[in-house]
């Protein structure tokens, strides 16, 4: 006999703590833990620091209540589960800090289980939180950016970090005579935020498209040029389908323009490409020297110790710009390989209903060109909901949805 969670009191609860769980995506609020594998000759390095965020607690709120009432005896595929468990354990013990690869794999389990649940329960009324956090990030976006450094007070409660245009290593453009900050809102960088707009955006396609107007708006003075380009080639495709290839040159033409000219103004910094380069160069080394199991989920950061190269040139305490080269290094080829595997599961799935498909193609695609949807808390979870709708039964979907 199914246990149905509706016949249970905790369904007031689960639907609390999910709607919570949702309106807070974008909060960055978290207790950070500095063991010693999370410092870099003697620098602390965030994305090597366990942090225990706000929706951390609303995760764990949400396991409780929705695993407790269907707990039972059940069959279990054993071989798939004990394959899983030794490439999760070998991973961690061939890591230079694992402790570190063992966070992150916490993570994946996590988000593992969000994925789940949120296919299985989803609700249409799940939009709404993700529509009011959106539009508080966008008033504070909007806010940084008239002001040029952060709005303080209360916001430091959703996690918003102090800065000016004057503090150190600060985002900021400078378009001819002006210098512009490029606004954090409460996420650790610009890129970032831009990606979470965007994809909620596509969300938003999917009930009322009036939605998109705000964060389509506010992407713009995030001067992220990896969301610019993204929805730039969407435009392209939106083209395509409208006027097949006539529109598609149309389009291709309208992008190419538009890259001279943001190269012209400043947009794409230099220094931002080559930096890039200089990663990408490095996970490859790191994944010729360690092709099958990888240097340890979360340690690229300190994995690139092990390569030589001119140390202040540039910024390596950061984890290459792109998700594929990050999980091939990270977790070798095995790993990669059962990444592209789900991937294609996925597609496969929402195949009939294909507008399901862009968030998680934009996705896909701002993985090209940075690591923030495997690394970043905010993203990683609005990730989870992106595959949830891939997963989630095609007929609840249209139902829900569409």
């Amino acid at each position: 006999m199914r246990v149905e969670t509706d016949n249970w009191s905790l369904a007031p609860m689960l639907d609390f703590l999910t709607f919570a769980l949702i309106l807070f995506f974008p909060a960055q609020l978290g207790y950070h833990f500095w063991p010693q594998g999370a410092y870099i000759w003697g620098i602390r390095v965030d994305f090597l620091s366990p942090v225990f965020y706000l929706t951390d607690i609303l995760v764990l709120g949400i396991l409780i209540a929705y695993v407790i009432p269907r707990i039972k005896k059940r069959k279990l595929s054993f071989a798939p589960i004990l394959a899983s468990f030794l490439f999760l354990i070998f991973n961690i013990c061939s890591s230079s800090r694992p402790v570190i690869a063992s966070y992150r794999w916490l993570k994946i389990l996590e988000m593992g289980f969000l994925i789940y649940y949120f296919a299985r329960e989803f609700k249409k009324d799940w939009l709404i939180p993700l529509v009011l956090a959106n539009f508080y990030t966008c008033l504070i976006t909007w806010g940084q950016f008239f002001k040029k450094g952060s709005l303080g007070g209360w916001l430091w409660w959703l996690g918003e970090r102090s800065f000016n245009l004057a503090t150190p290593g600060i985002a900021k453009i400078q378009l001819g005579p002006y210098l512009f900050l490029r606004p954090y809102a409460t996420f650790s960088h610009p890129n970032s935020l831009a990606g979470f707009l965007l994809v909620s955006c596509l969300l938003f396609l999917l009930t009322k498209r009036k939605l998109v107007i705000v964060p389509l708006l506010t992407i713009l003075v995030t001067f992220s040029w990896s969301a610019y380009l993204a929805i730039l080639l969407l435009l392209v495709y939106v083209f395509w389908k409208k006027w097949g290839v006539k529109g598609a040159a149309i389009g291709v033409l309208l992008l190419i323009g538009i890259a001279l000219q943001s190269i012209k103004v400043g947009l794409l910094e230099e220094r931002s490409i080559v930096e890039r380069i200089f990663l990408i160069q490095n996970a490859l080394q790191l994944i010729k020297a360690h092709p099958f199991l990888g240097v340890g989920l979360g340690n690229f950061i300190p994995a690139q110790l092990e390569l030589s190269f001119p140390r202040g040139q540039y910024n390596f305490l950061q984890p290459v710009h792109n998700i594929y080269l990050l999980v091939a290094s990270e977790t070798g080829l095995i790993g990669l390989g059962i990444f592209l595997y789900f991937l294609f599961y996925l597609f496969k799935k929402s195949h009939l209903i294909s507008i399901i498909q862009y968030p998680l193609f934009t996705i896909l695609l701002l993985g090209l060109f940075d690591h923030y949807w495997l690394t970043l808390q905010q993203n990683m979870l609005l990730l989870a909901l992106v595959v949830s709708f891939s997963l989630s039964p095609l007929k609840n979907i249209s139902k829900k949805v569409i």
